[in-house]
């Protein structure tokens, strides 16, 4: 039995039939709401947590690991060519030098982090020292699949023995440094990254170096803390950038009766592409978050719904193969 759906936008009403008319498939009707109901509208997400993201120190749990247990979340991607470490970062020891040196020694260990390193044990052994001269490169990976990237930031502070030279977002420099001598591993620099970010895995490096005399007890490390958040797309932000506008009804056109998922216009997670998710996606065209244009540079020059249709009306009234 024909009935129609109601869409309300920008003090517009809409109704769109779902009557299945003779040489007007009911898909093709369907799209016409988005096309009549464009209108511009920033739209303001409360940020969410990254939950990928760890401070050193700490298990999957978000428990603090114990001493010489490997950190699962800081790998080491470059190290001196004669430190003997491999691709592993361990919680440093605090029963031995230099955390067990207070004052003057490391900055203890909290419930919030805890120091790593190339090896756990950073005192001297016999006849070598605790950690070669040179580079050390500790990469952290975070996951942004389900955000909007551009609106990702990262707030934390950072510690490290020698100097900490950069922090790299997706290899990427941010200038970030931690080299001030009064500091180093006895206080920490506070950081903040608004950029850079990239859709799905991201990776973070901080860069340690580790100078010093041969033959010395030269302990090396670092201790990050550090949150983030970012928001969630809008619903209809299939490729989410941001605003519901063309890009994304033409990906819901392209996936239209399939399944597939949100990334494909499957916007109530029911697996299947169709009419309520062009309905979800009609009720938030034009829709953006601050700072996005709304309908996409494609389509700035032509701002009017009448425009819009006319652009879009070789997608809609195509025919579909099969």
């Amino acid at each position: 039995m024909p009935y129609r759906s109601m869409v309300s936008r920008g003090g517009a009403v809409v109704y769109v039939s779902r009557e299945r008319a003779p040489g007007f498939p009911f898909w093709r009707a369907a799209a016409l709401a988005v096309l009549v109901v464009a209108c511009g509208e920033t739209c303001h997400a409360a940020a969410t947590p990254i939950p990928s993201l760890f401070n050193t120190g700490f298990g999957v749990d978000r428990r603090e690991l114990s001493d010489g247990a490997v950190d699962p979340h800081y790998t080491l991607v470059s190290v001196p060519s004669n430190s003997g470490a491999g691709f592993l970062s361990f919680v440093t020891r605090s029963d031995r030098f230099p955390l067990s040196t207070q004052p003057g020694g490391w900055l203890p260990d909290d419930a919030t982090s805890k120091w790593i390193s190339p090896q756990a044990d950073q005192s001297s052994y016999v006849g070598i020292t605790s950690a070669a001269l040179g580079y050390y490169v500790y990469r952290t990976y975070f996951n942004l699949s389900s955000f909007v990237p551009r609106t990702a930031r990262i707030t934390g502070r950072w510690s490290t023995d020698n100097y900490g030279l950069d922090v790299l977002i997706n290899g990427t420099s941010t200038g970030i440094t931690h080299d001030d001598p009064n500091m180093q591993f006895h206080a920490f620099s506070d950081f903040g990254i608004t950029s850079g970010f990239v859709d799905g895995v991201n990776t973070l490096d901080f860069v340690v170096s580790n100078p010093g005399d041969p033959g010395i007890i030269n302990p090396t490390g670092l201790r990050v803390e550090m949150t983030g958040a970012a928001a969630l797309p809008l619903p209809g932000d299939a490729n989410r950038d941001g605003a519901v506008g063309f890009a994304d009804l033409l990906t819901l056109a392209q996936h239209y009766g399939q399944t597939g998922t949100r990334d494909q216009g499957d916007f109530n997670a029911d697996g299947r592409i169709a009419f309520d998710d062009l309905l979800i996606l009609a009720q938030h065209y034009g829709q953006a978050l601050p700072g996005t244009t709304q309908l996409g540079a494609a389509v700035e020059a032509i701002p009017e719904p009448v425009g819009m249709g006319m652009l879009l009306a070789p997608l809609v009234f195509r025919r579909r193969r099969g």
